[in-house]
């Protein structure tokens, strides 16, 4: 058996430990982590040993092609798929309480975290027995270098497995190679446009000059609506800051010539 066979059978039986007459919710940005740990969570609920449900953040600023993405996996998977929406939209909220930042971080509570809430509270209404799966791993960032195998959401109060924790990114592009790829499921097309994530969430937070030079390139209605709320901010901010320097989305425009 393989090195990543081994680790395939392991985070199956890993999640399998817990799955005993429990509902799987796998969080599922479009990303091939989450790609990866919905697999896994199908793979551990065959032969109905429990059921896979696909929660899908819609953060009312992500790239259209990430959610017809999100959804044609699901289908191919035969998963159900809920979406988690805000109650009120980005641009409205920007509005209302400027621009995210580093250490300002409204959006991952009110576009992610809150609505996700929303529908684990309603099933467990519902009498199911929830656990959570994500695709986190350790070599992501320093935070999630300390992470345990599984913990407790403090928002959500339920279990929160890491199946792939320990994997590294081969592990995973090995994975989708191996297990993904012959039954017709393959990355996003969004990372073949140099996208570096699935791109759910445009708030300005950890978004490098490149990023949105591909946001204006392939998708420039999403863009220019991002420029459209920059200049109408009574603040006066810039959209974003890159390396501890303001980076405005209107100068962008003069420096690709865009229109």
């Amino acid at each position: 058996m393989s090195d990543i066979d081994q680790k395939v059978s392991e985070a199956v039986k890993f999640i399998k430990s817990f799955s005993k007459k429990s509902m799987i919710i796998v969080l599922f940005s479009g990303g091939k982590d989450s790609l990866v740990a919905l697999h896994l969570a199908v793979q551990a609920c065959n032969n109905n040993v429990c059921k896979v449900v696909a929660v899908h953040a819609d953060t009312t600023i992500e790239i259209p092609d990430n959610l017809r993405y999100v959804n044609d996996v699901c289908k191919k998977l035969g998963v159900e798929l809920l979406i988690a929406k805000p109650d009120r939209d980005y641009f409205t909220l920007v509005k209302a309480w400027g621009f995210p930042r580093m250490k300002y971080r409204w959006c991952c509570k009110f576009l992610k975290i809150y609505p996700i809430k929303r529908i684990l509270d309603m099933l467990r209404n519902e009498g199911k027995d929830v656990i959570v799966v994500d695709g986190v791993r350790a070599e992501e960032s320093r935070i999630r270098a300390k992470f345990n195998r599984i913990s407790q959401h403090k928002v959500w109060s339920v279990l929160v497995l890491h199946p792939i924790l320990y994997w590294s990114q081969e592990d995973v592009e090995k994975y989708i190679e191996l297990y993904l790829k012959p039954i017709g499921i393959d990355i996003n097309p969004l990372y073949k446009l140099g996208f570096r994530r699935a791109c759910e969430c445009w708030c300005p937070v950890f978004k490098s000059e490149k990023d949105f030079m591909l946001l204006a390139a392939y998708y420039p209605n999403l863009f220019m609506k991002l420029v459209e709320l920059e200049n109408e901010a009574k603040s006066g901010f810039a959209y974003a800051y890159i390396r501890g320097k303001p980076f405005r989305l209107s100068e962008l425009i003069k420096n690709m010539s865009l229109k």
